[in-house]
């Protein structure tokens, strides 16, 4: 995204078209702080009502939809996932595999398996982000199990990024080949159990 912002559809790019961009962007982005926290809240409001009413839920008002979705999802992926003793089989196969290129590995779950390039890149983008931020902590705080994180997005030129874009294709390659029998096992598994959560949500 930061090396090839237009290629991927950065929303800091103008699109070559711009009737493909959402007239609400523009609306939003002109609120005052004190305007964004009031209809932020007012929309999350709505959200939960709505999603309880629609679908059954007992939704807690005064957090994020989006959020609560997120963490049903992770649960239910977390609970079936990390019980599943081929899956169990093979994340450990894969852990070997990836430490022996010299990849640190903390987690040797199943779910822990497939996040942990998305984690461990998405805290450095995080870490970037806060180090470019007043408003915010320059540490992320601990996160719940299952909860959906907030990343802070840095500002970062195309040849700033190069090198982190370089660092995480080699990890991606490291982790498609010690993962060759682990994703196709694993990657149906976990696809079915989010589309279920998604339908109990309305996503």
């Amino acid at each position: 995204m930061y090396v090839y912002p237009k290629e991927m559809g950065s929303p800091q790019v103008k699109p070559d078209n711009p009737g493909e961009v959402n007239p609400n962007w523009k609306i939003q982005s002109s609120l005052s702080k004190a305007q964004n926290q009031a209809y932020r809240k007012a929309m999350e409001s709505c959200e939960i009502t709505t999603a309880n009413q629609l679908f059954g839920l007992s939704l807690k008002q005064g957090t994020d939809y989006l959020s609560q979705a997120g963490e049903a999802s992770n649960r239910a992926v977390r609970t079936t996932v990390n019980s599943d003793p081929e899956l169990v089989e093979l994340a450990a196969a894969m852990a070997t595999c990836l430490k022996g290129k010299g990849h640190a590995i903390a987690d040797t779950t199943p779910m822990a398996m497939e996040r942990r390039g998305w984690k461990e890149f998405s805290a450095q983008e995080d870490k970037l982000g806060r180090a470019q931020m007043d408003d915010v902590p320059d540490v992320a705080p601990p996160r719940k199990e299952d909860e959906v994180p907030m990343i802070y997005a840095p500002t970062l030129t195309p040849e700033q990024a190069r090198p982190y874009l370089a660092k995480e294709i080699k990890a991606a390659l490291d982790d498609l080949d010690c993962g060759k029998d682990f994703y196709p096992a694993y990657l149906p598994k976990e696809s079915a159990i989010r589309e279920r959560v998604n339908e109990q949500y309305g996503m």
